[in-house]
């Protein structure tokens, strides 16, 4: 029965992937480009006002890199502190450009652009008609609450651009279940995986894709399997090694796990507003030395007032799940949890519309938008659960709204239909 499933599932992927035809090329290609002029532009207008903030510290940790120091901290020790894809590649633009933070900003904007017509690409290519890609490239375009992320150092347009590529790779392997597509997609899951913690909760979800379609007693779906997580661990073992060798311990990604098990549990103020853990009136241990201790005492130090949390009040702790799932997909402007008129008014029509496009799209796109949405899930859970922004659900929005450009479409041709006479 599974291998049948496959079967049908391979052969409608193969019949769902339609030509790139000139118009269509044209079209996406030249979406993209504005794409890129109109991040271009955002970009400078906010650098113009307040310059370009390095506000995790990436680009230092790339230019340290680009200078031979390593992977190390402003006093010069080995840390993990960030997960190393995001700091090398800006060590690798440091590196061909110099150290400049323009040129960083410069790249985020391309990496935005590319994952707008990357998606627009593979929306196509599953049967979405070329108006429909038009409307969600152009909503991806000019949705303005990810500029920011964009404007200044963060990771967001890069994760936007390797969710895409994921999800491509992903695809692939579902129409031609080859080795080396199993390969890629592993070793792209890897890159996410180091870029944010987050894609170790969906590696998963591909290899019981693999499993569920080829058979759990399939040799070719363990193979499969195989190829999958060899692709990872080439490029995760290689970190966890470093990482024991430097600091100590066999850390995944980065050294923030117990940050943000605190955050977590910090219901007193937890992300409301503003960066709070910098503040000292709002976190004493800030205004004390806090951010000049080593990363394993400031990590100890979280983890005994995250179980004092806890034990202090586990309801209210409870209580920021809720708070954070609403802050996720209704924080615009970033200011607390409770969602705001502008929130309310961006979020609750494009939900809707998304739910209603996942229902009239055609079943080759649901290949495409059910691995998307299991992204999407992935995201909200763990965002949920731990640390939460709005900014933490923009890399899976094109998504959303290629959803609601779907249902756009489908009630602006019912509206025309009724509108006009009919003969």
């Amino acid at each position: 029965m599974n291998q049948q499933s496959d079967r049908k599932e391979t052969i409608s992927s193969s019949l769902a992937i339609q030509p790139i035809r000139l118009r269509a090329a044209l079209a996406i290609g030249l979406l993209t480009a504005a794409t890129l002029a109109v991040a271009l532009a955002a970009a400078w207008r906010e650098r113009q006002k307040v310059g370009i903030i390095d506000a995790d510290g990436y680009a230092g940790y790339g230019f340290r890199i680009a200078e031979g120091q390593g992977l190390v901290d402003p006093q010069g020790r080995p840390t993990a502190f960030r997960g190393p894809t995001y700091p090398l590649v800006c060590a690798g633009l440091a590196l061909v450009f110099g150290p400049s933070l323009e040129v960083i900003q410069t790249a985020q904007c391309v990496f935005y652009a590319l994952a707008n017509g990357l998606i627009g690409l593979l929306a196509y290519r599953y049967g979405v008609r070329l108006r429909v890609v038009v409307l969600a490239m152009l909503g991806v375009m000019f949705f303005w609450p990810a500029w920011p992320w964009f404007c200044h150092i963060f990771t967001e347009p890069l994760f936007t651009l390797l969710l895409a590529l994921i999800l491509w790779a992903w695809l692939e392997m579902v129409r031609r279940p080859t080795w080396g597509n199993h390969l890629i997609t592993g070793l792209l899951l890897a890159v996410g995986a180091l870029c944010r913690p987050e894609v170790y909760v969906l590696v998963p979800i591909p290899v019981l894709d693999t499993l569920h379609r080829q058979g759990w007693r399939s040799r070719k779906s363990w193979a499969g399997v195989g190829w999958i997580l060899l692709g990872f661990v080439l490029l995760e073992v290689p970190w966890v090694v470093r990482n024991w060798l430097s600091v100590g311990r066999a850390i995944l990604t980065a050294q923030t796990g117990t940050e943000n098990f605190f955050l977590a549990t910090w219901y007193q103020e937890a992300n409301w507003h503003g960066n709070p853990l910098h503040e000292p009136e709002r976190f004493p241990p800030a205004g004390q030395g806090f951010w000049q201790l080593p990363v394993e005492e400031r990590n100890r130090i979280f983890r005994e007032m995250g179980w004092q949390n806890i034990r202090q009040s586990p309801g209210q702790v409870f209580l920021c799940i809720p708070k954070r799932f609403l802050m996720f997909f209704f924080q615009y402007p970033p200011r607390g949890w409770l969602p705001t008129p502008k929130g309310l008014l961006l979020g609750v029509p494009l939900y809707l519309l998304a739910i209603l496009g996942y229902r009239w799209s055609p079943e080759s796109l649901k290949i495409l938008l059910r691995r998307a949405l299991a992204m999407v899930v992935v995201l909200a859970l763990i965002h949920s659960l731990l640390v939460s922004e709005f900014r933490y659900s923009h890399p899976v929005q094109p998504y959303i709204l290629l959803m609601a450009s779907v249902a756009f479409w489908q009630l602006a041709e019912q509206v025309r239909k009724a509108i006009l006479p009919r003969g």
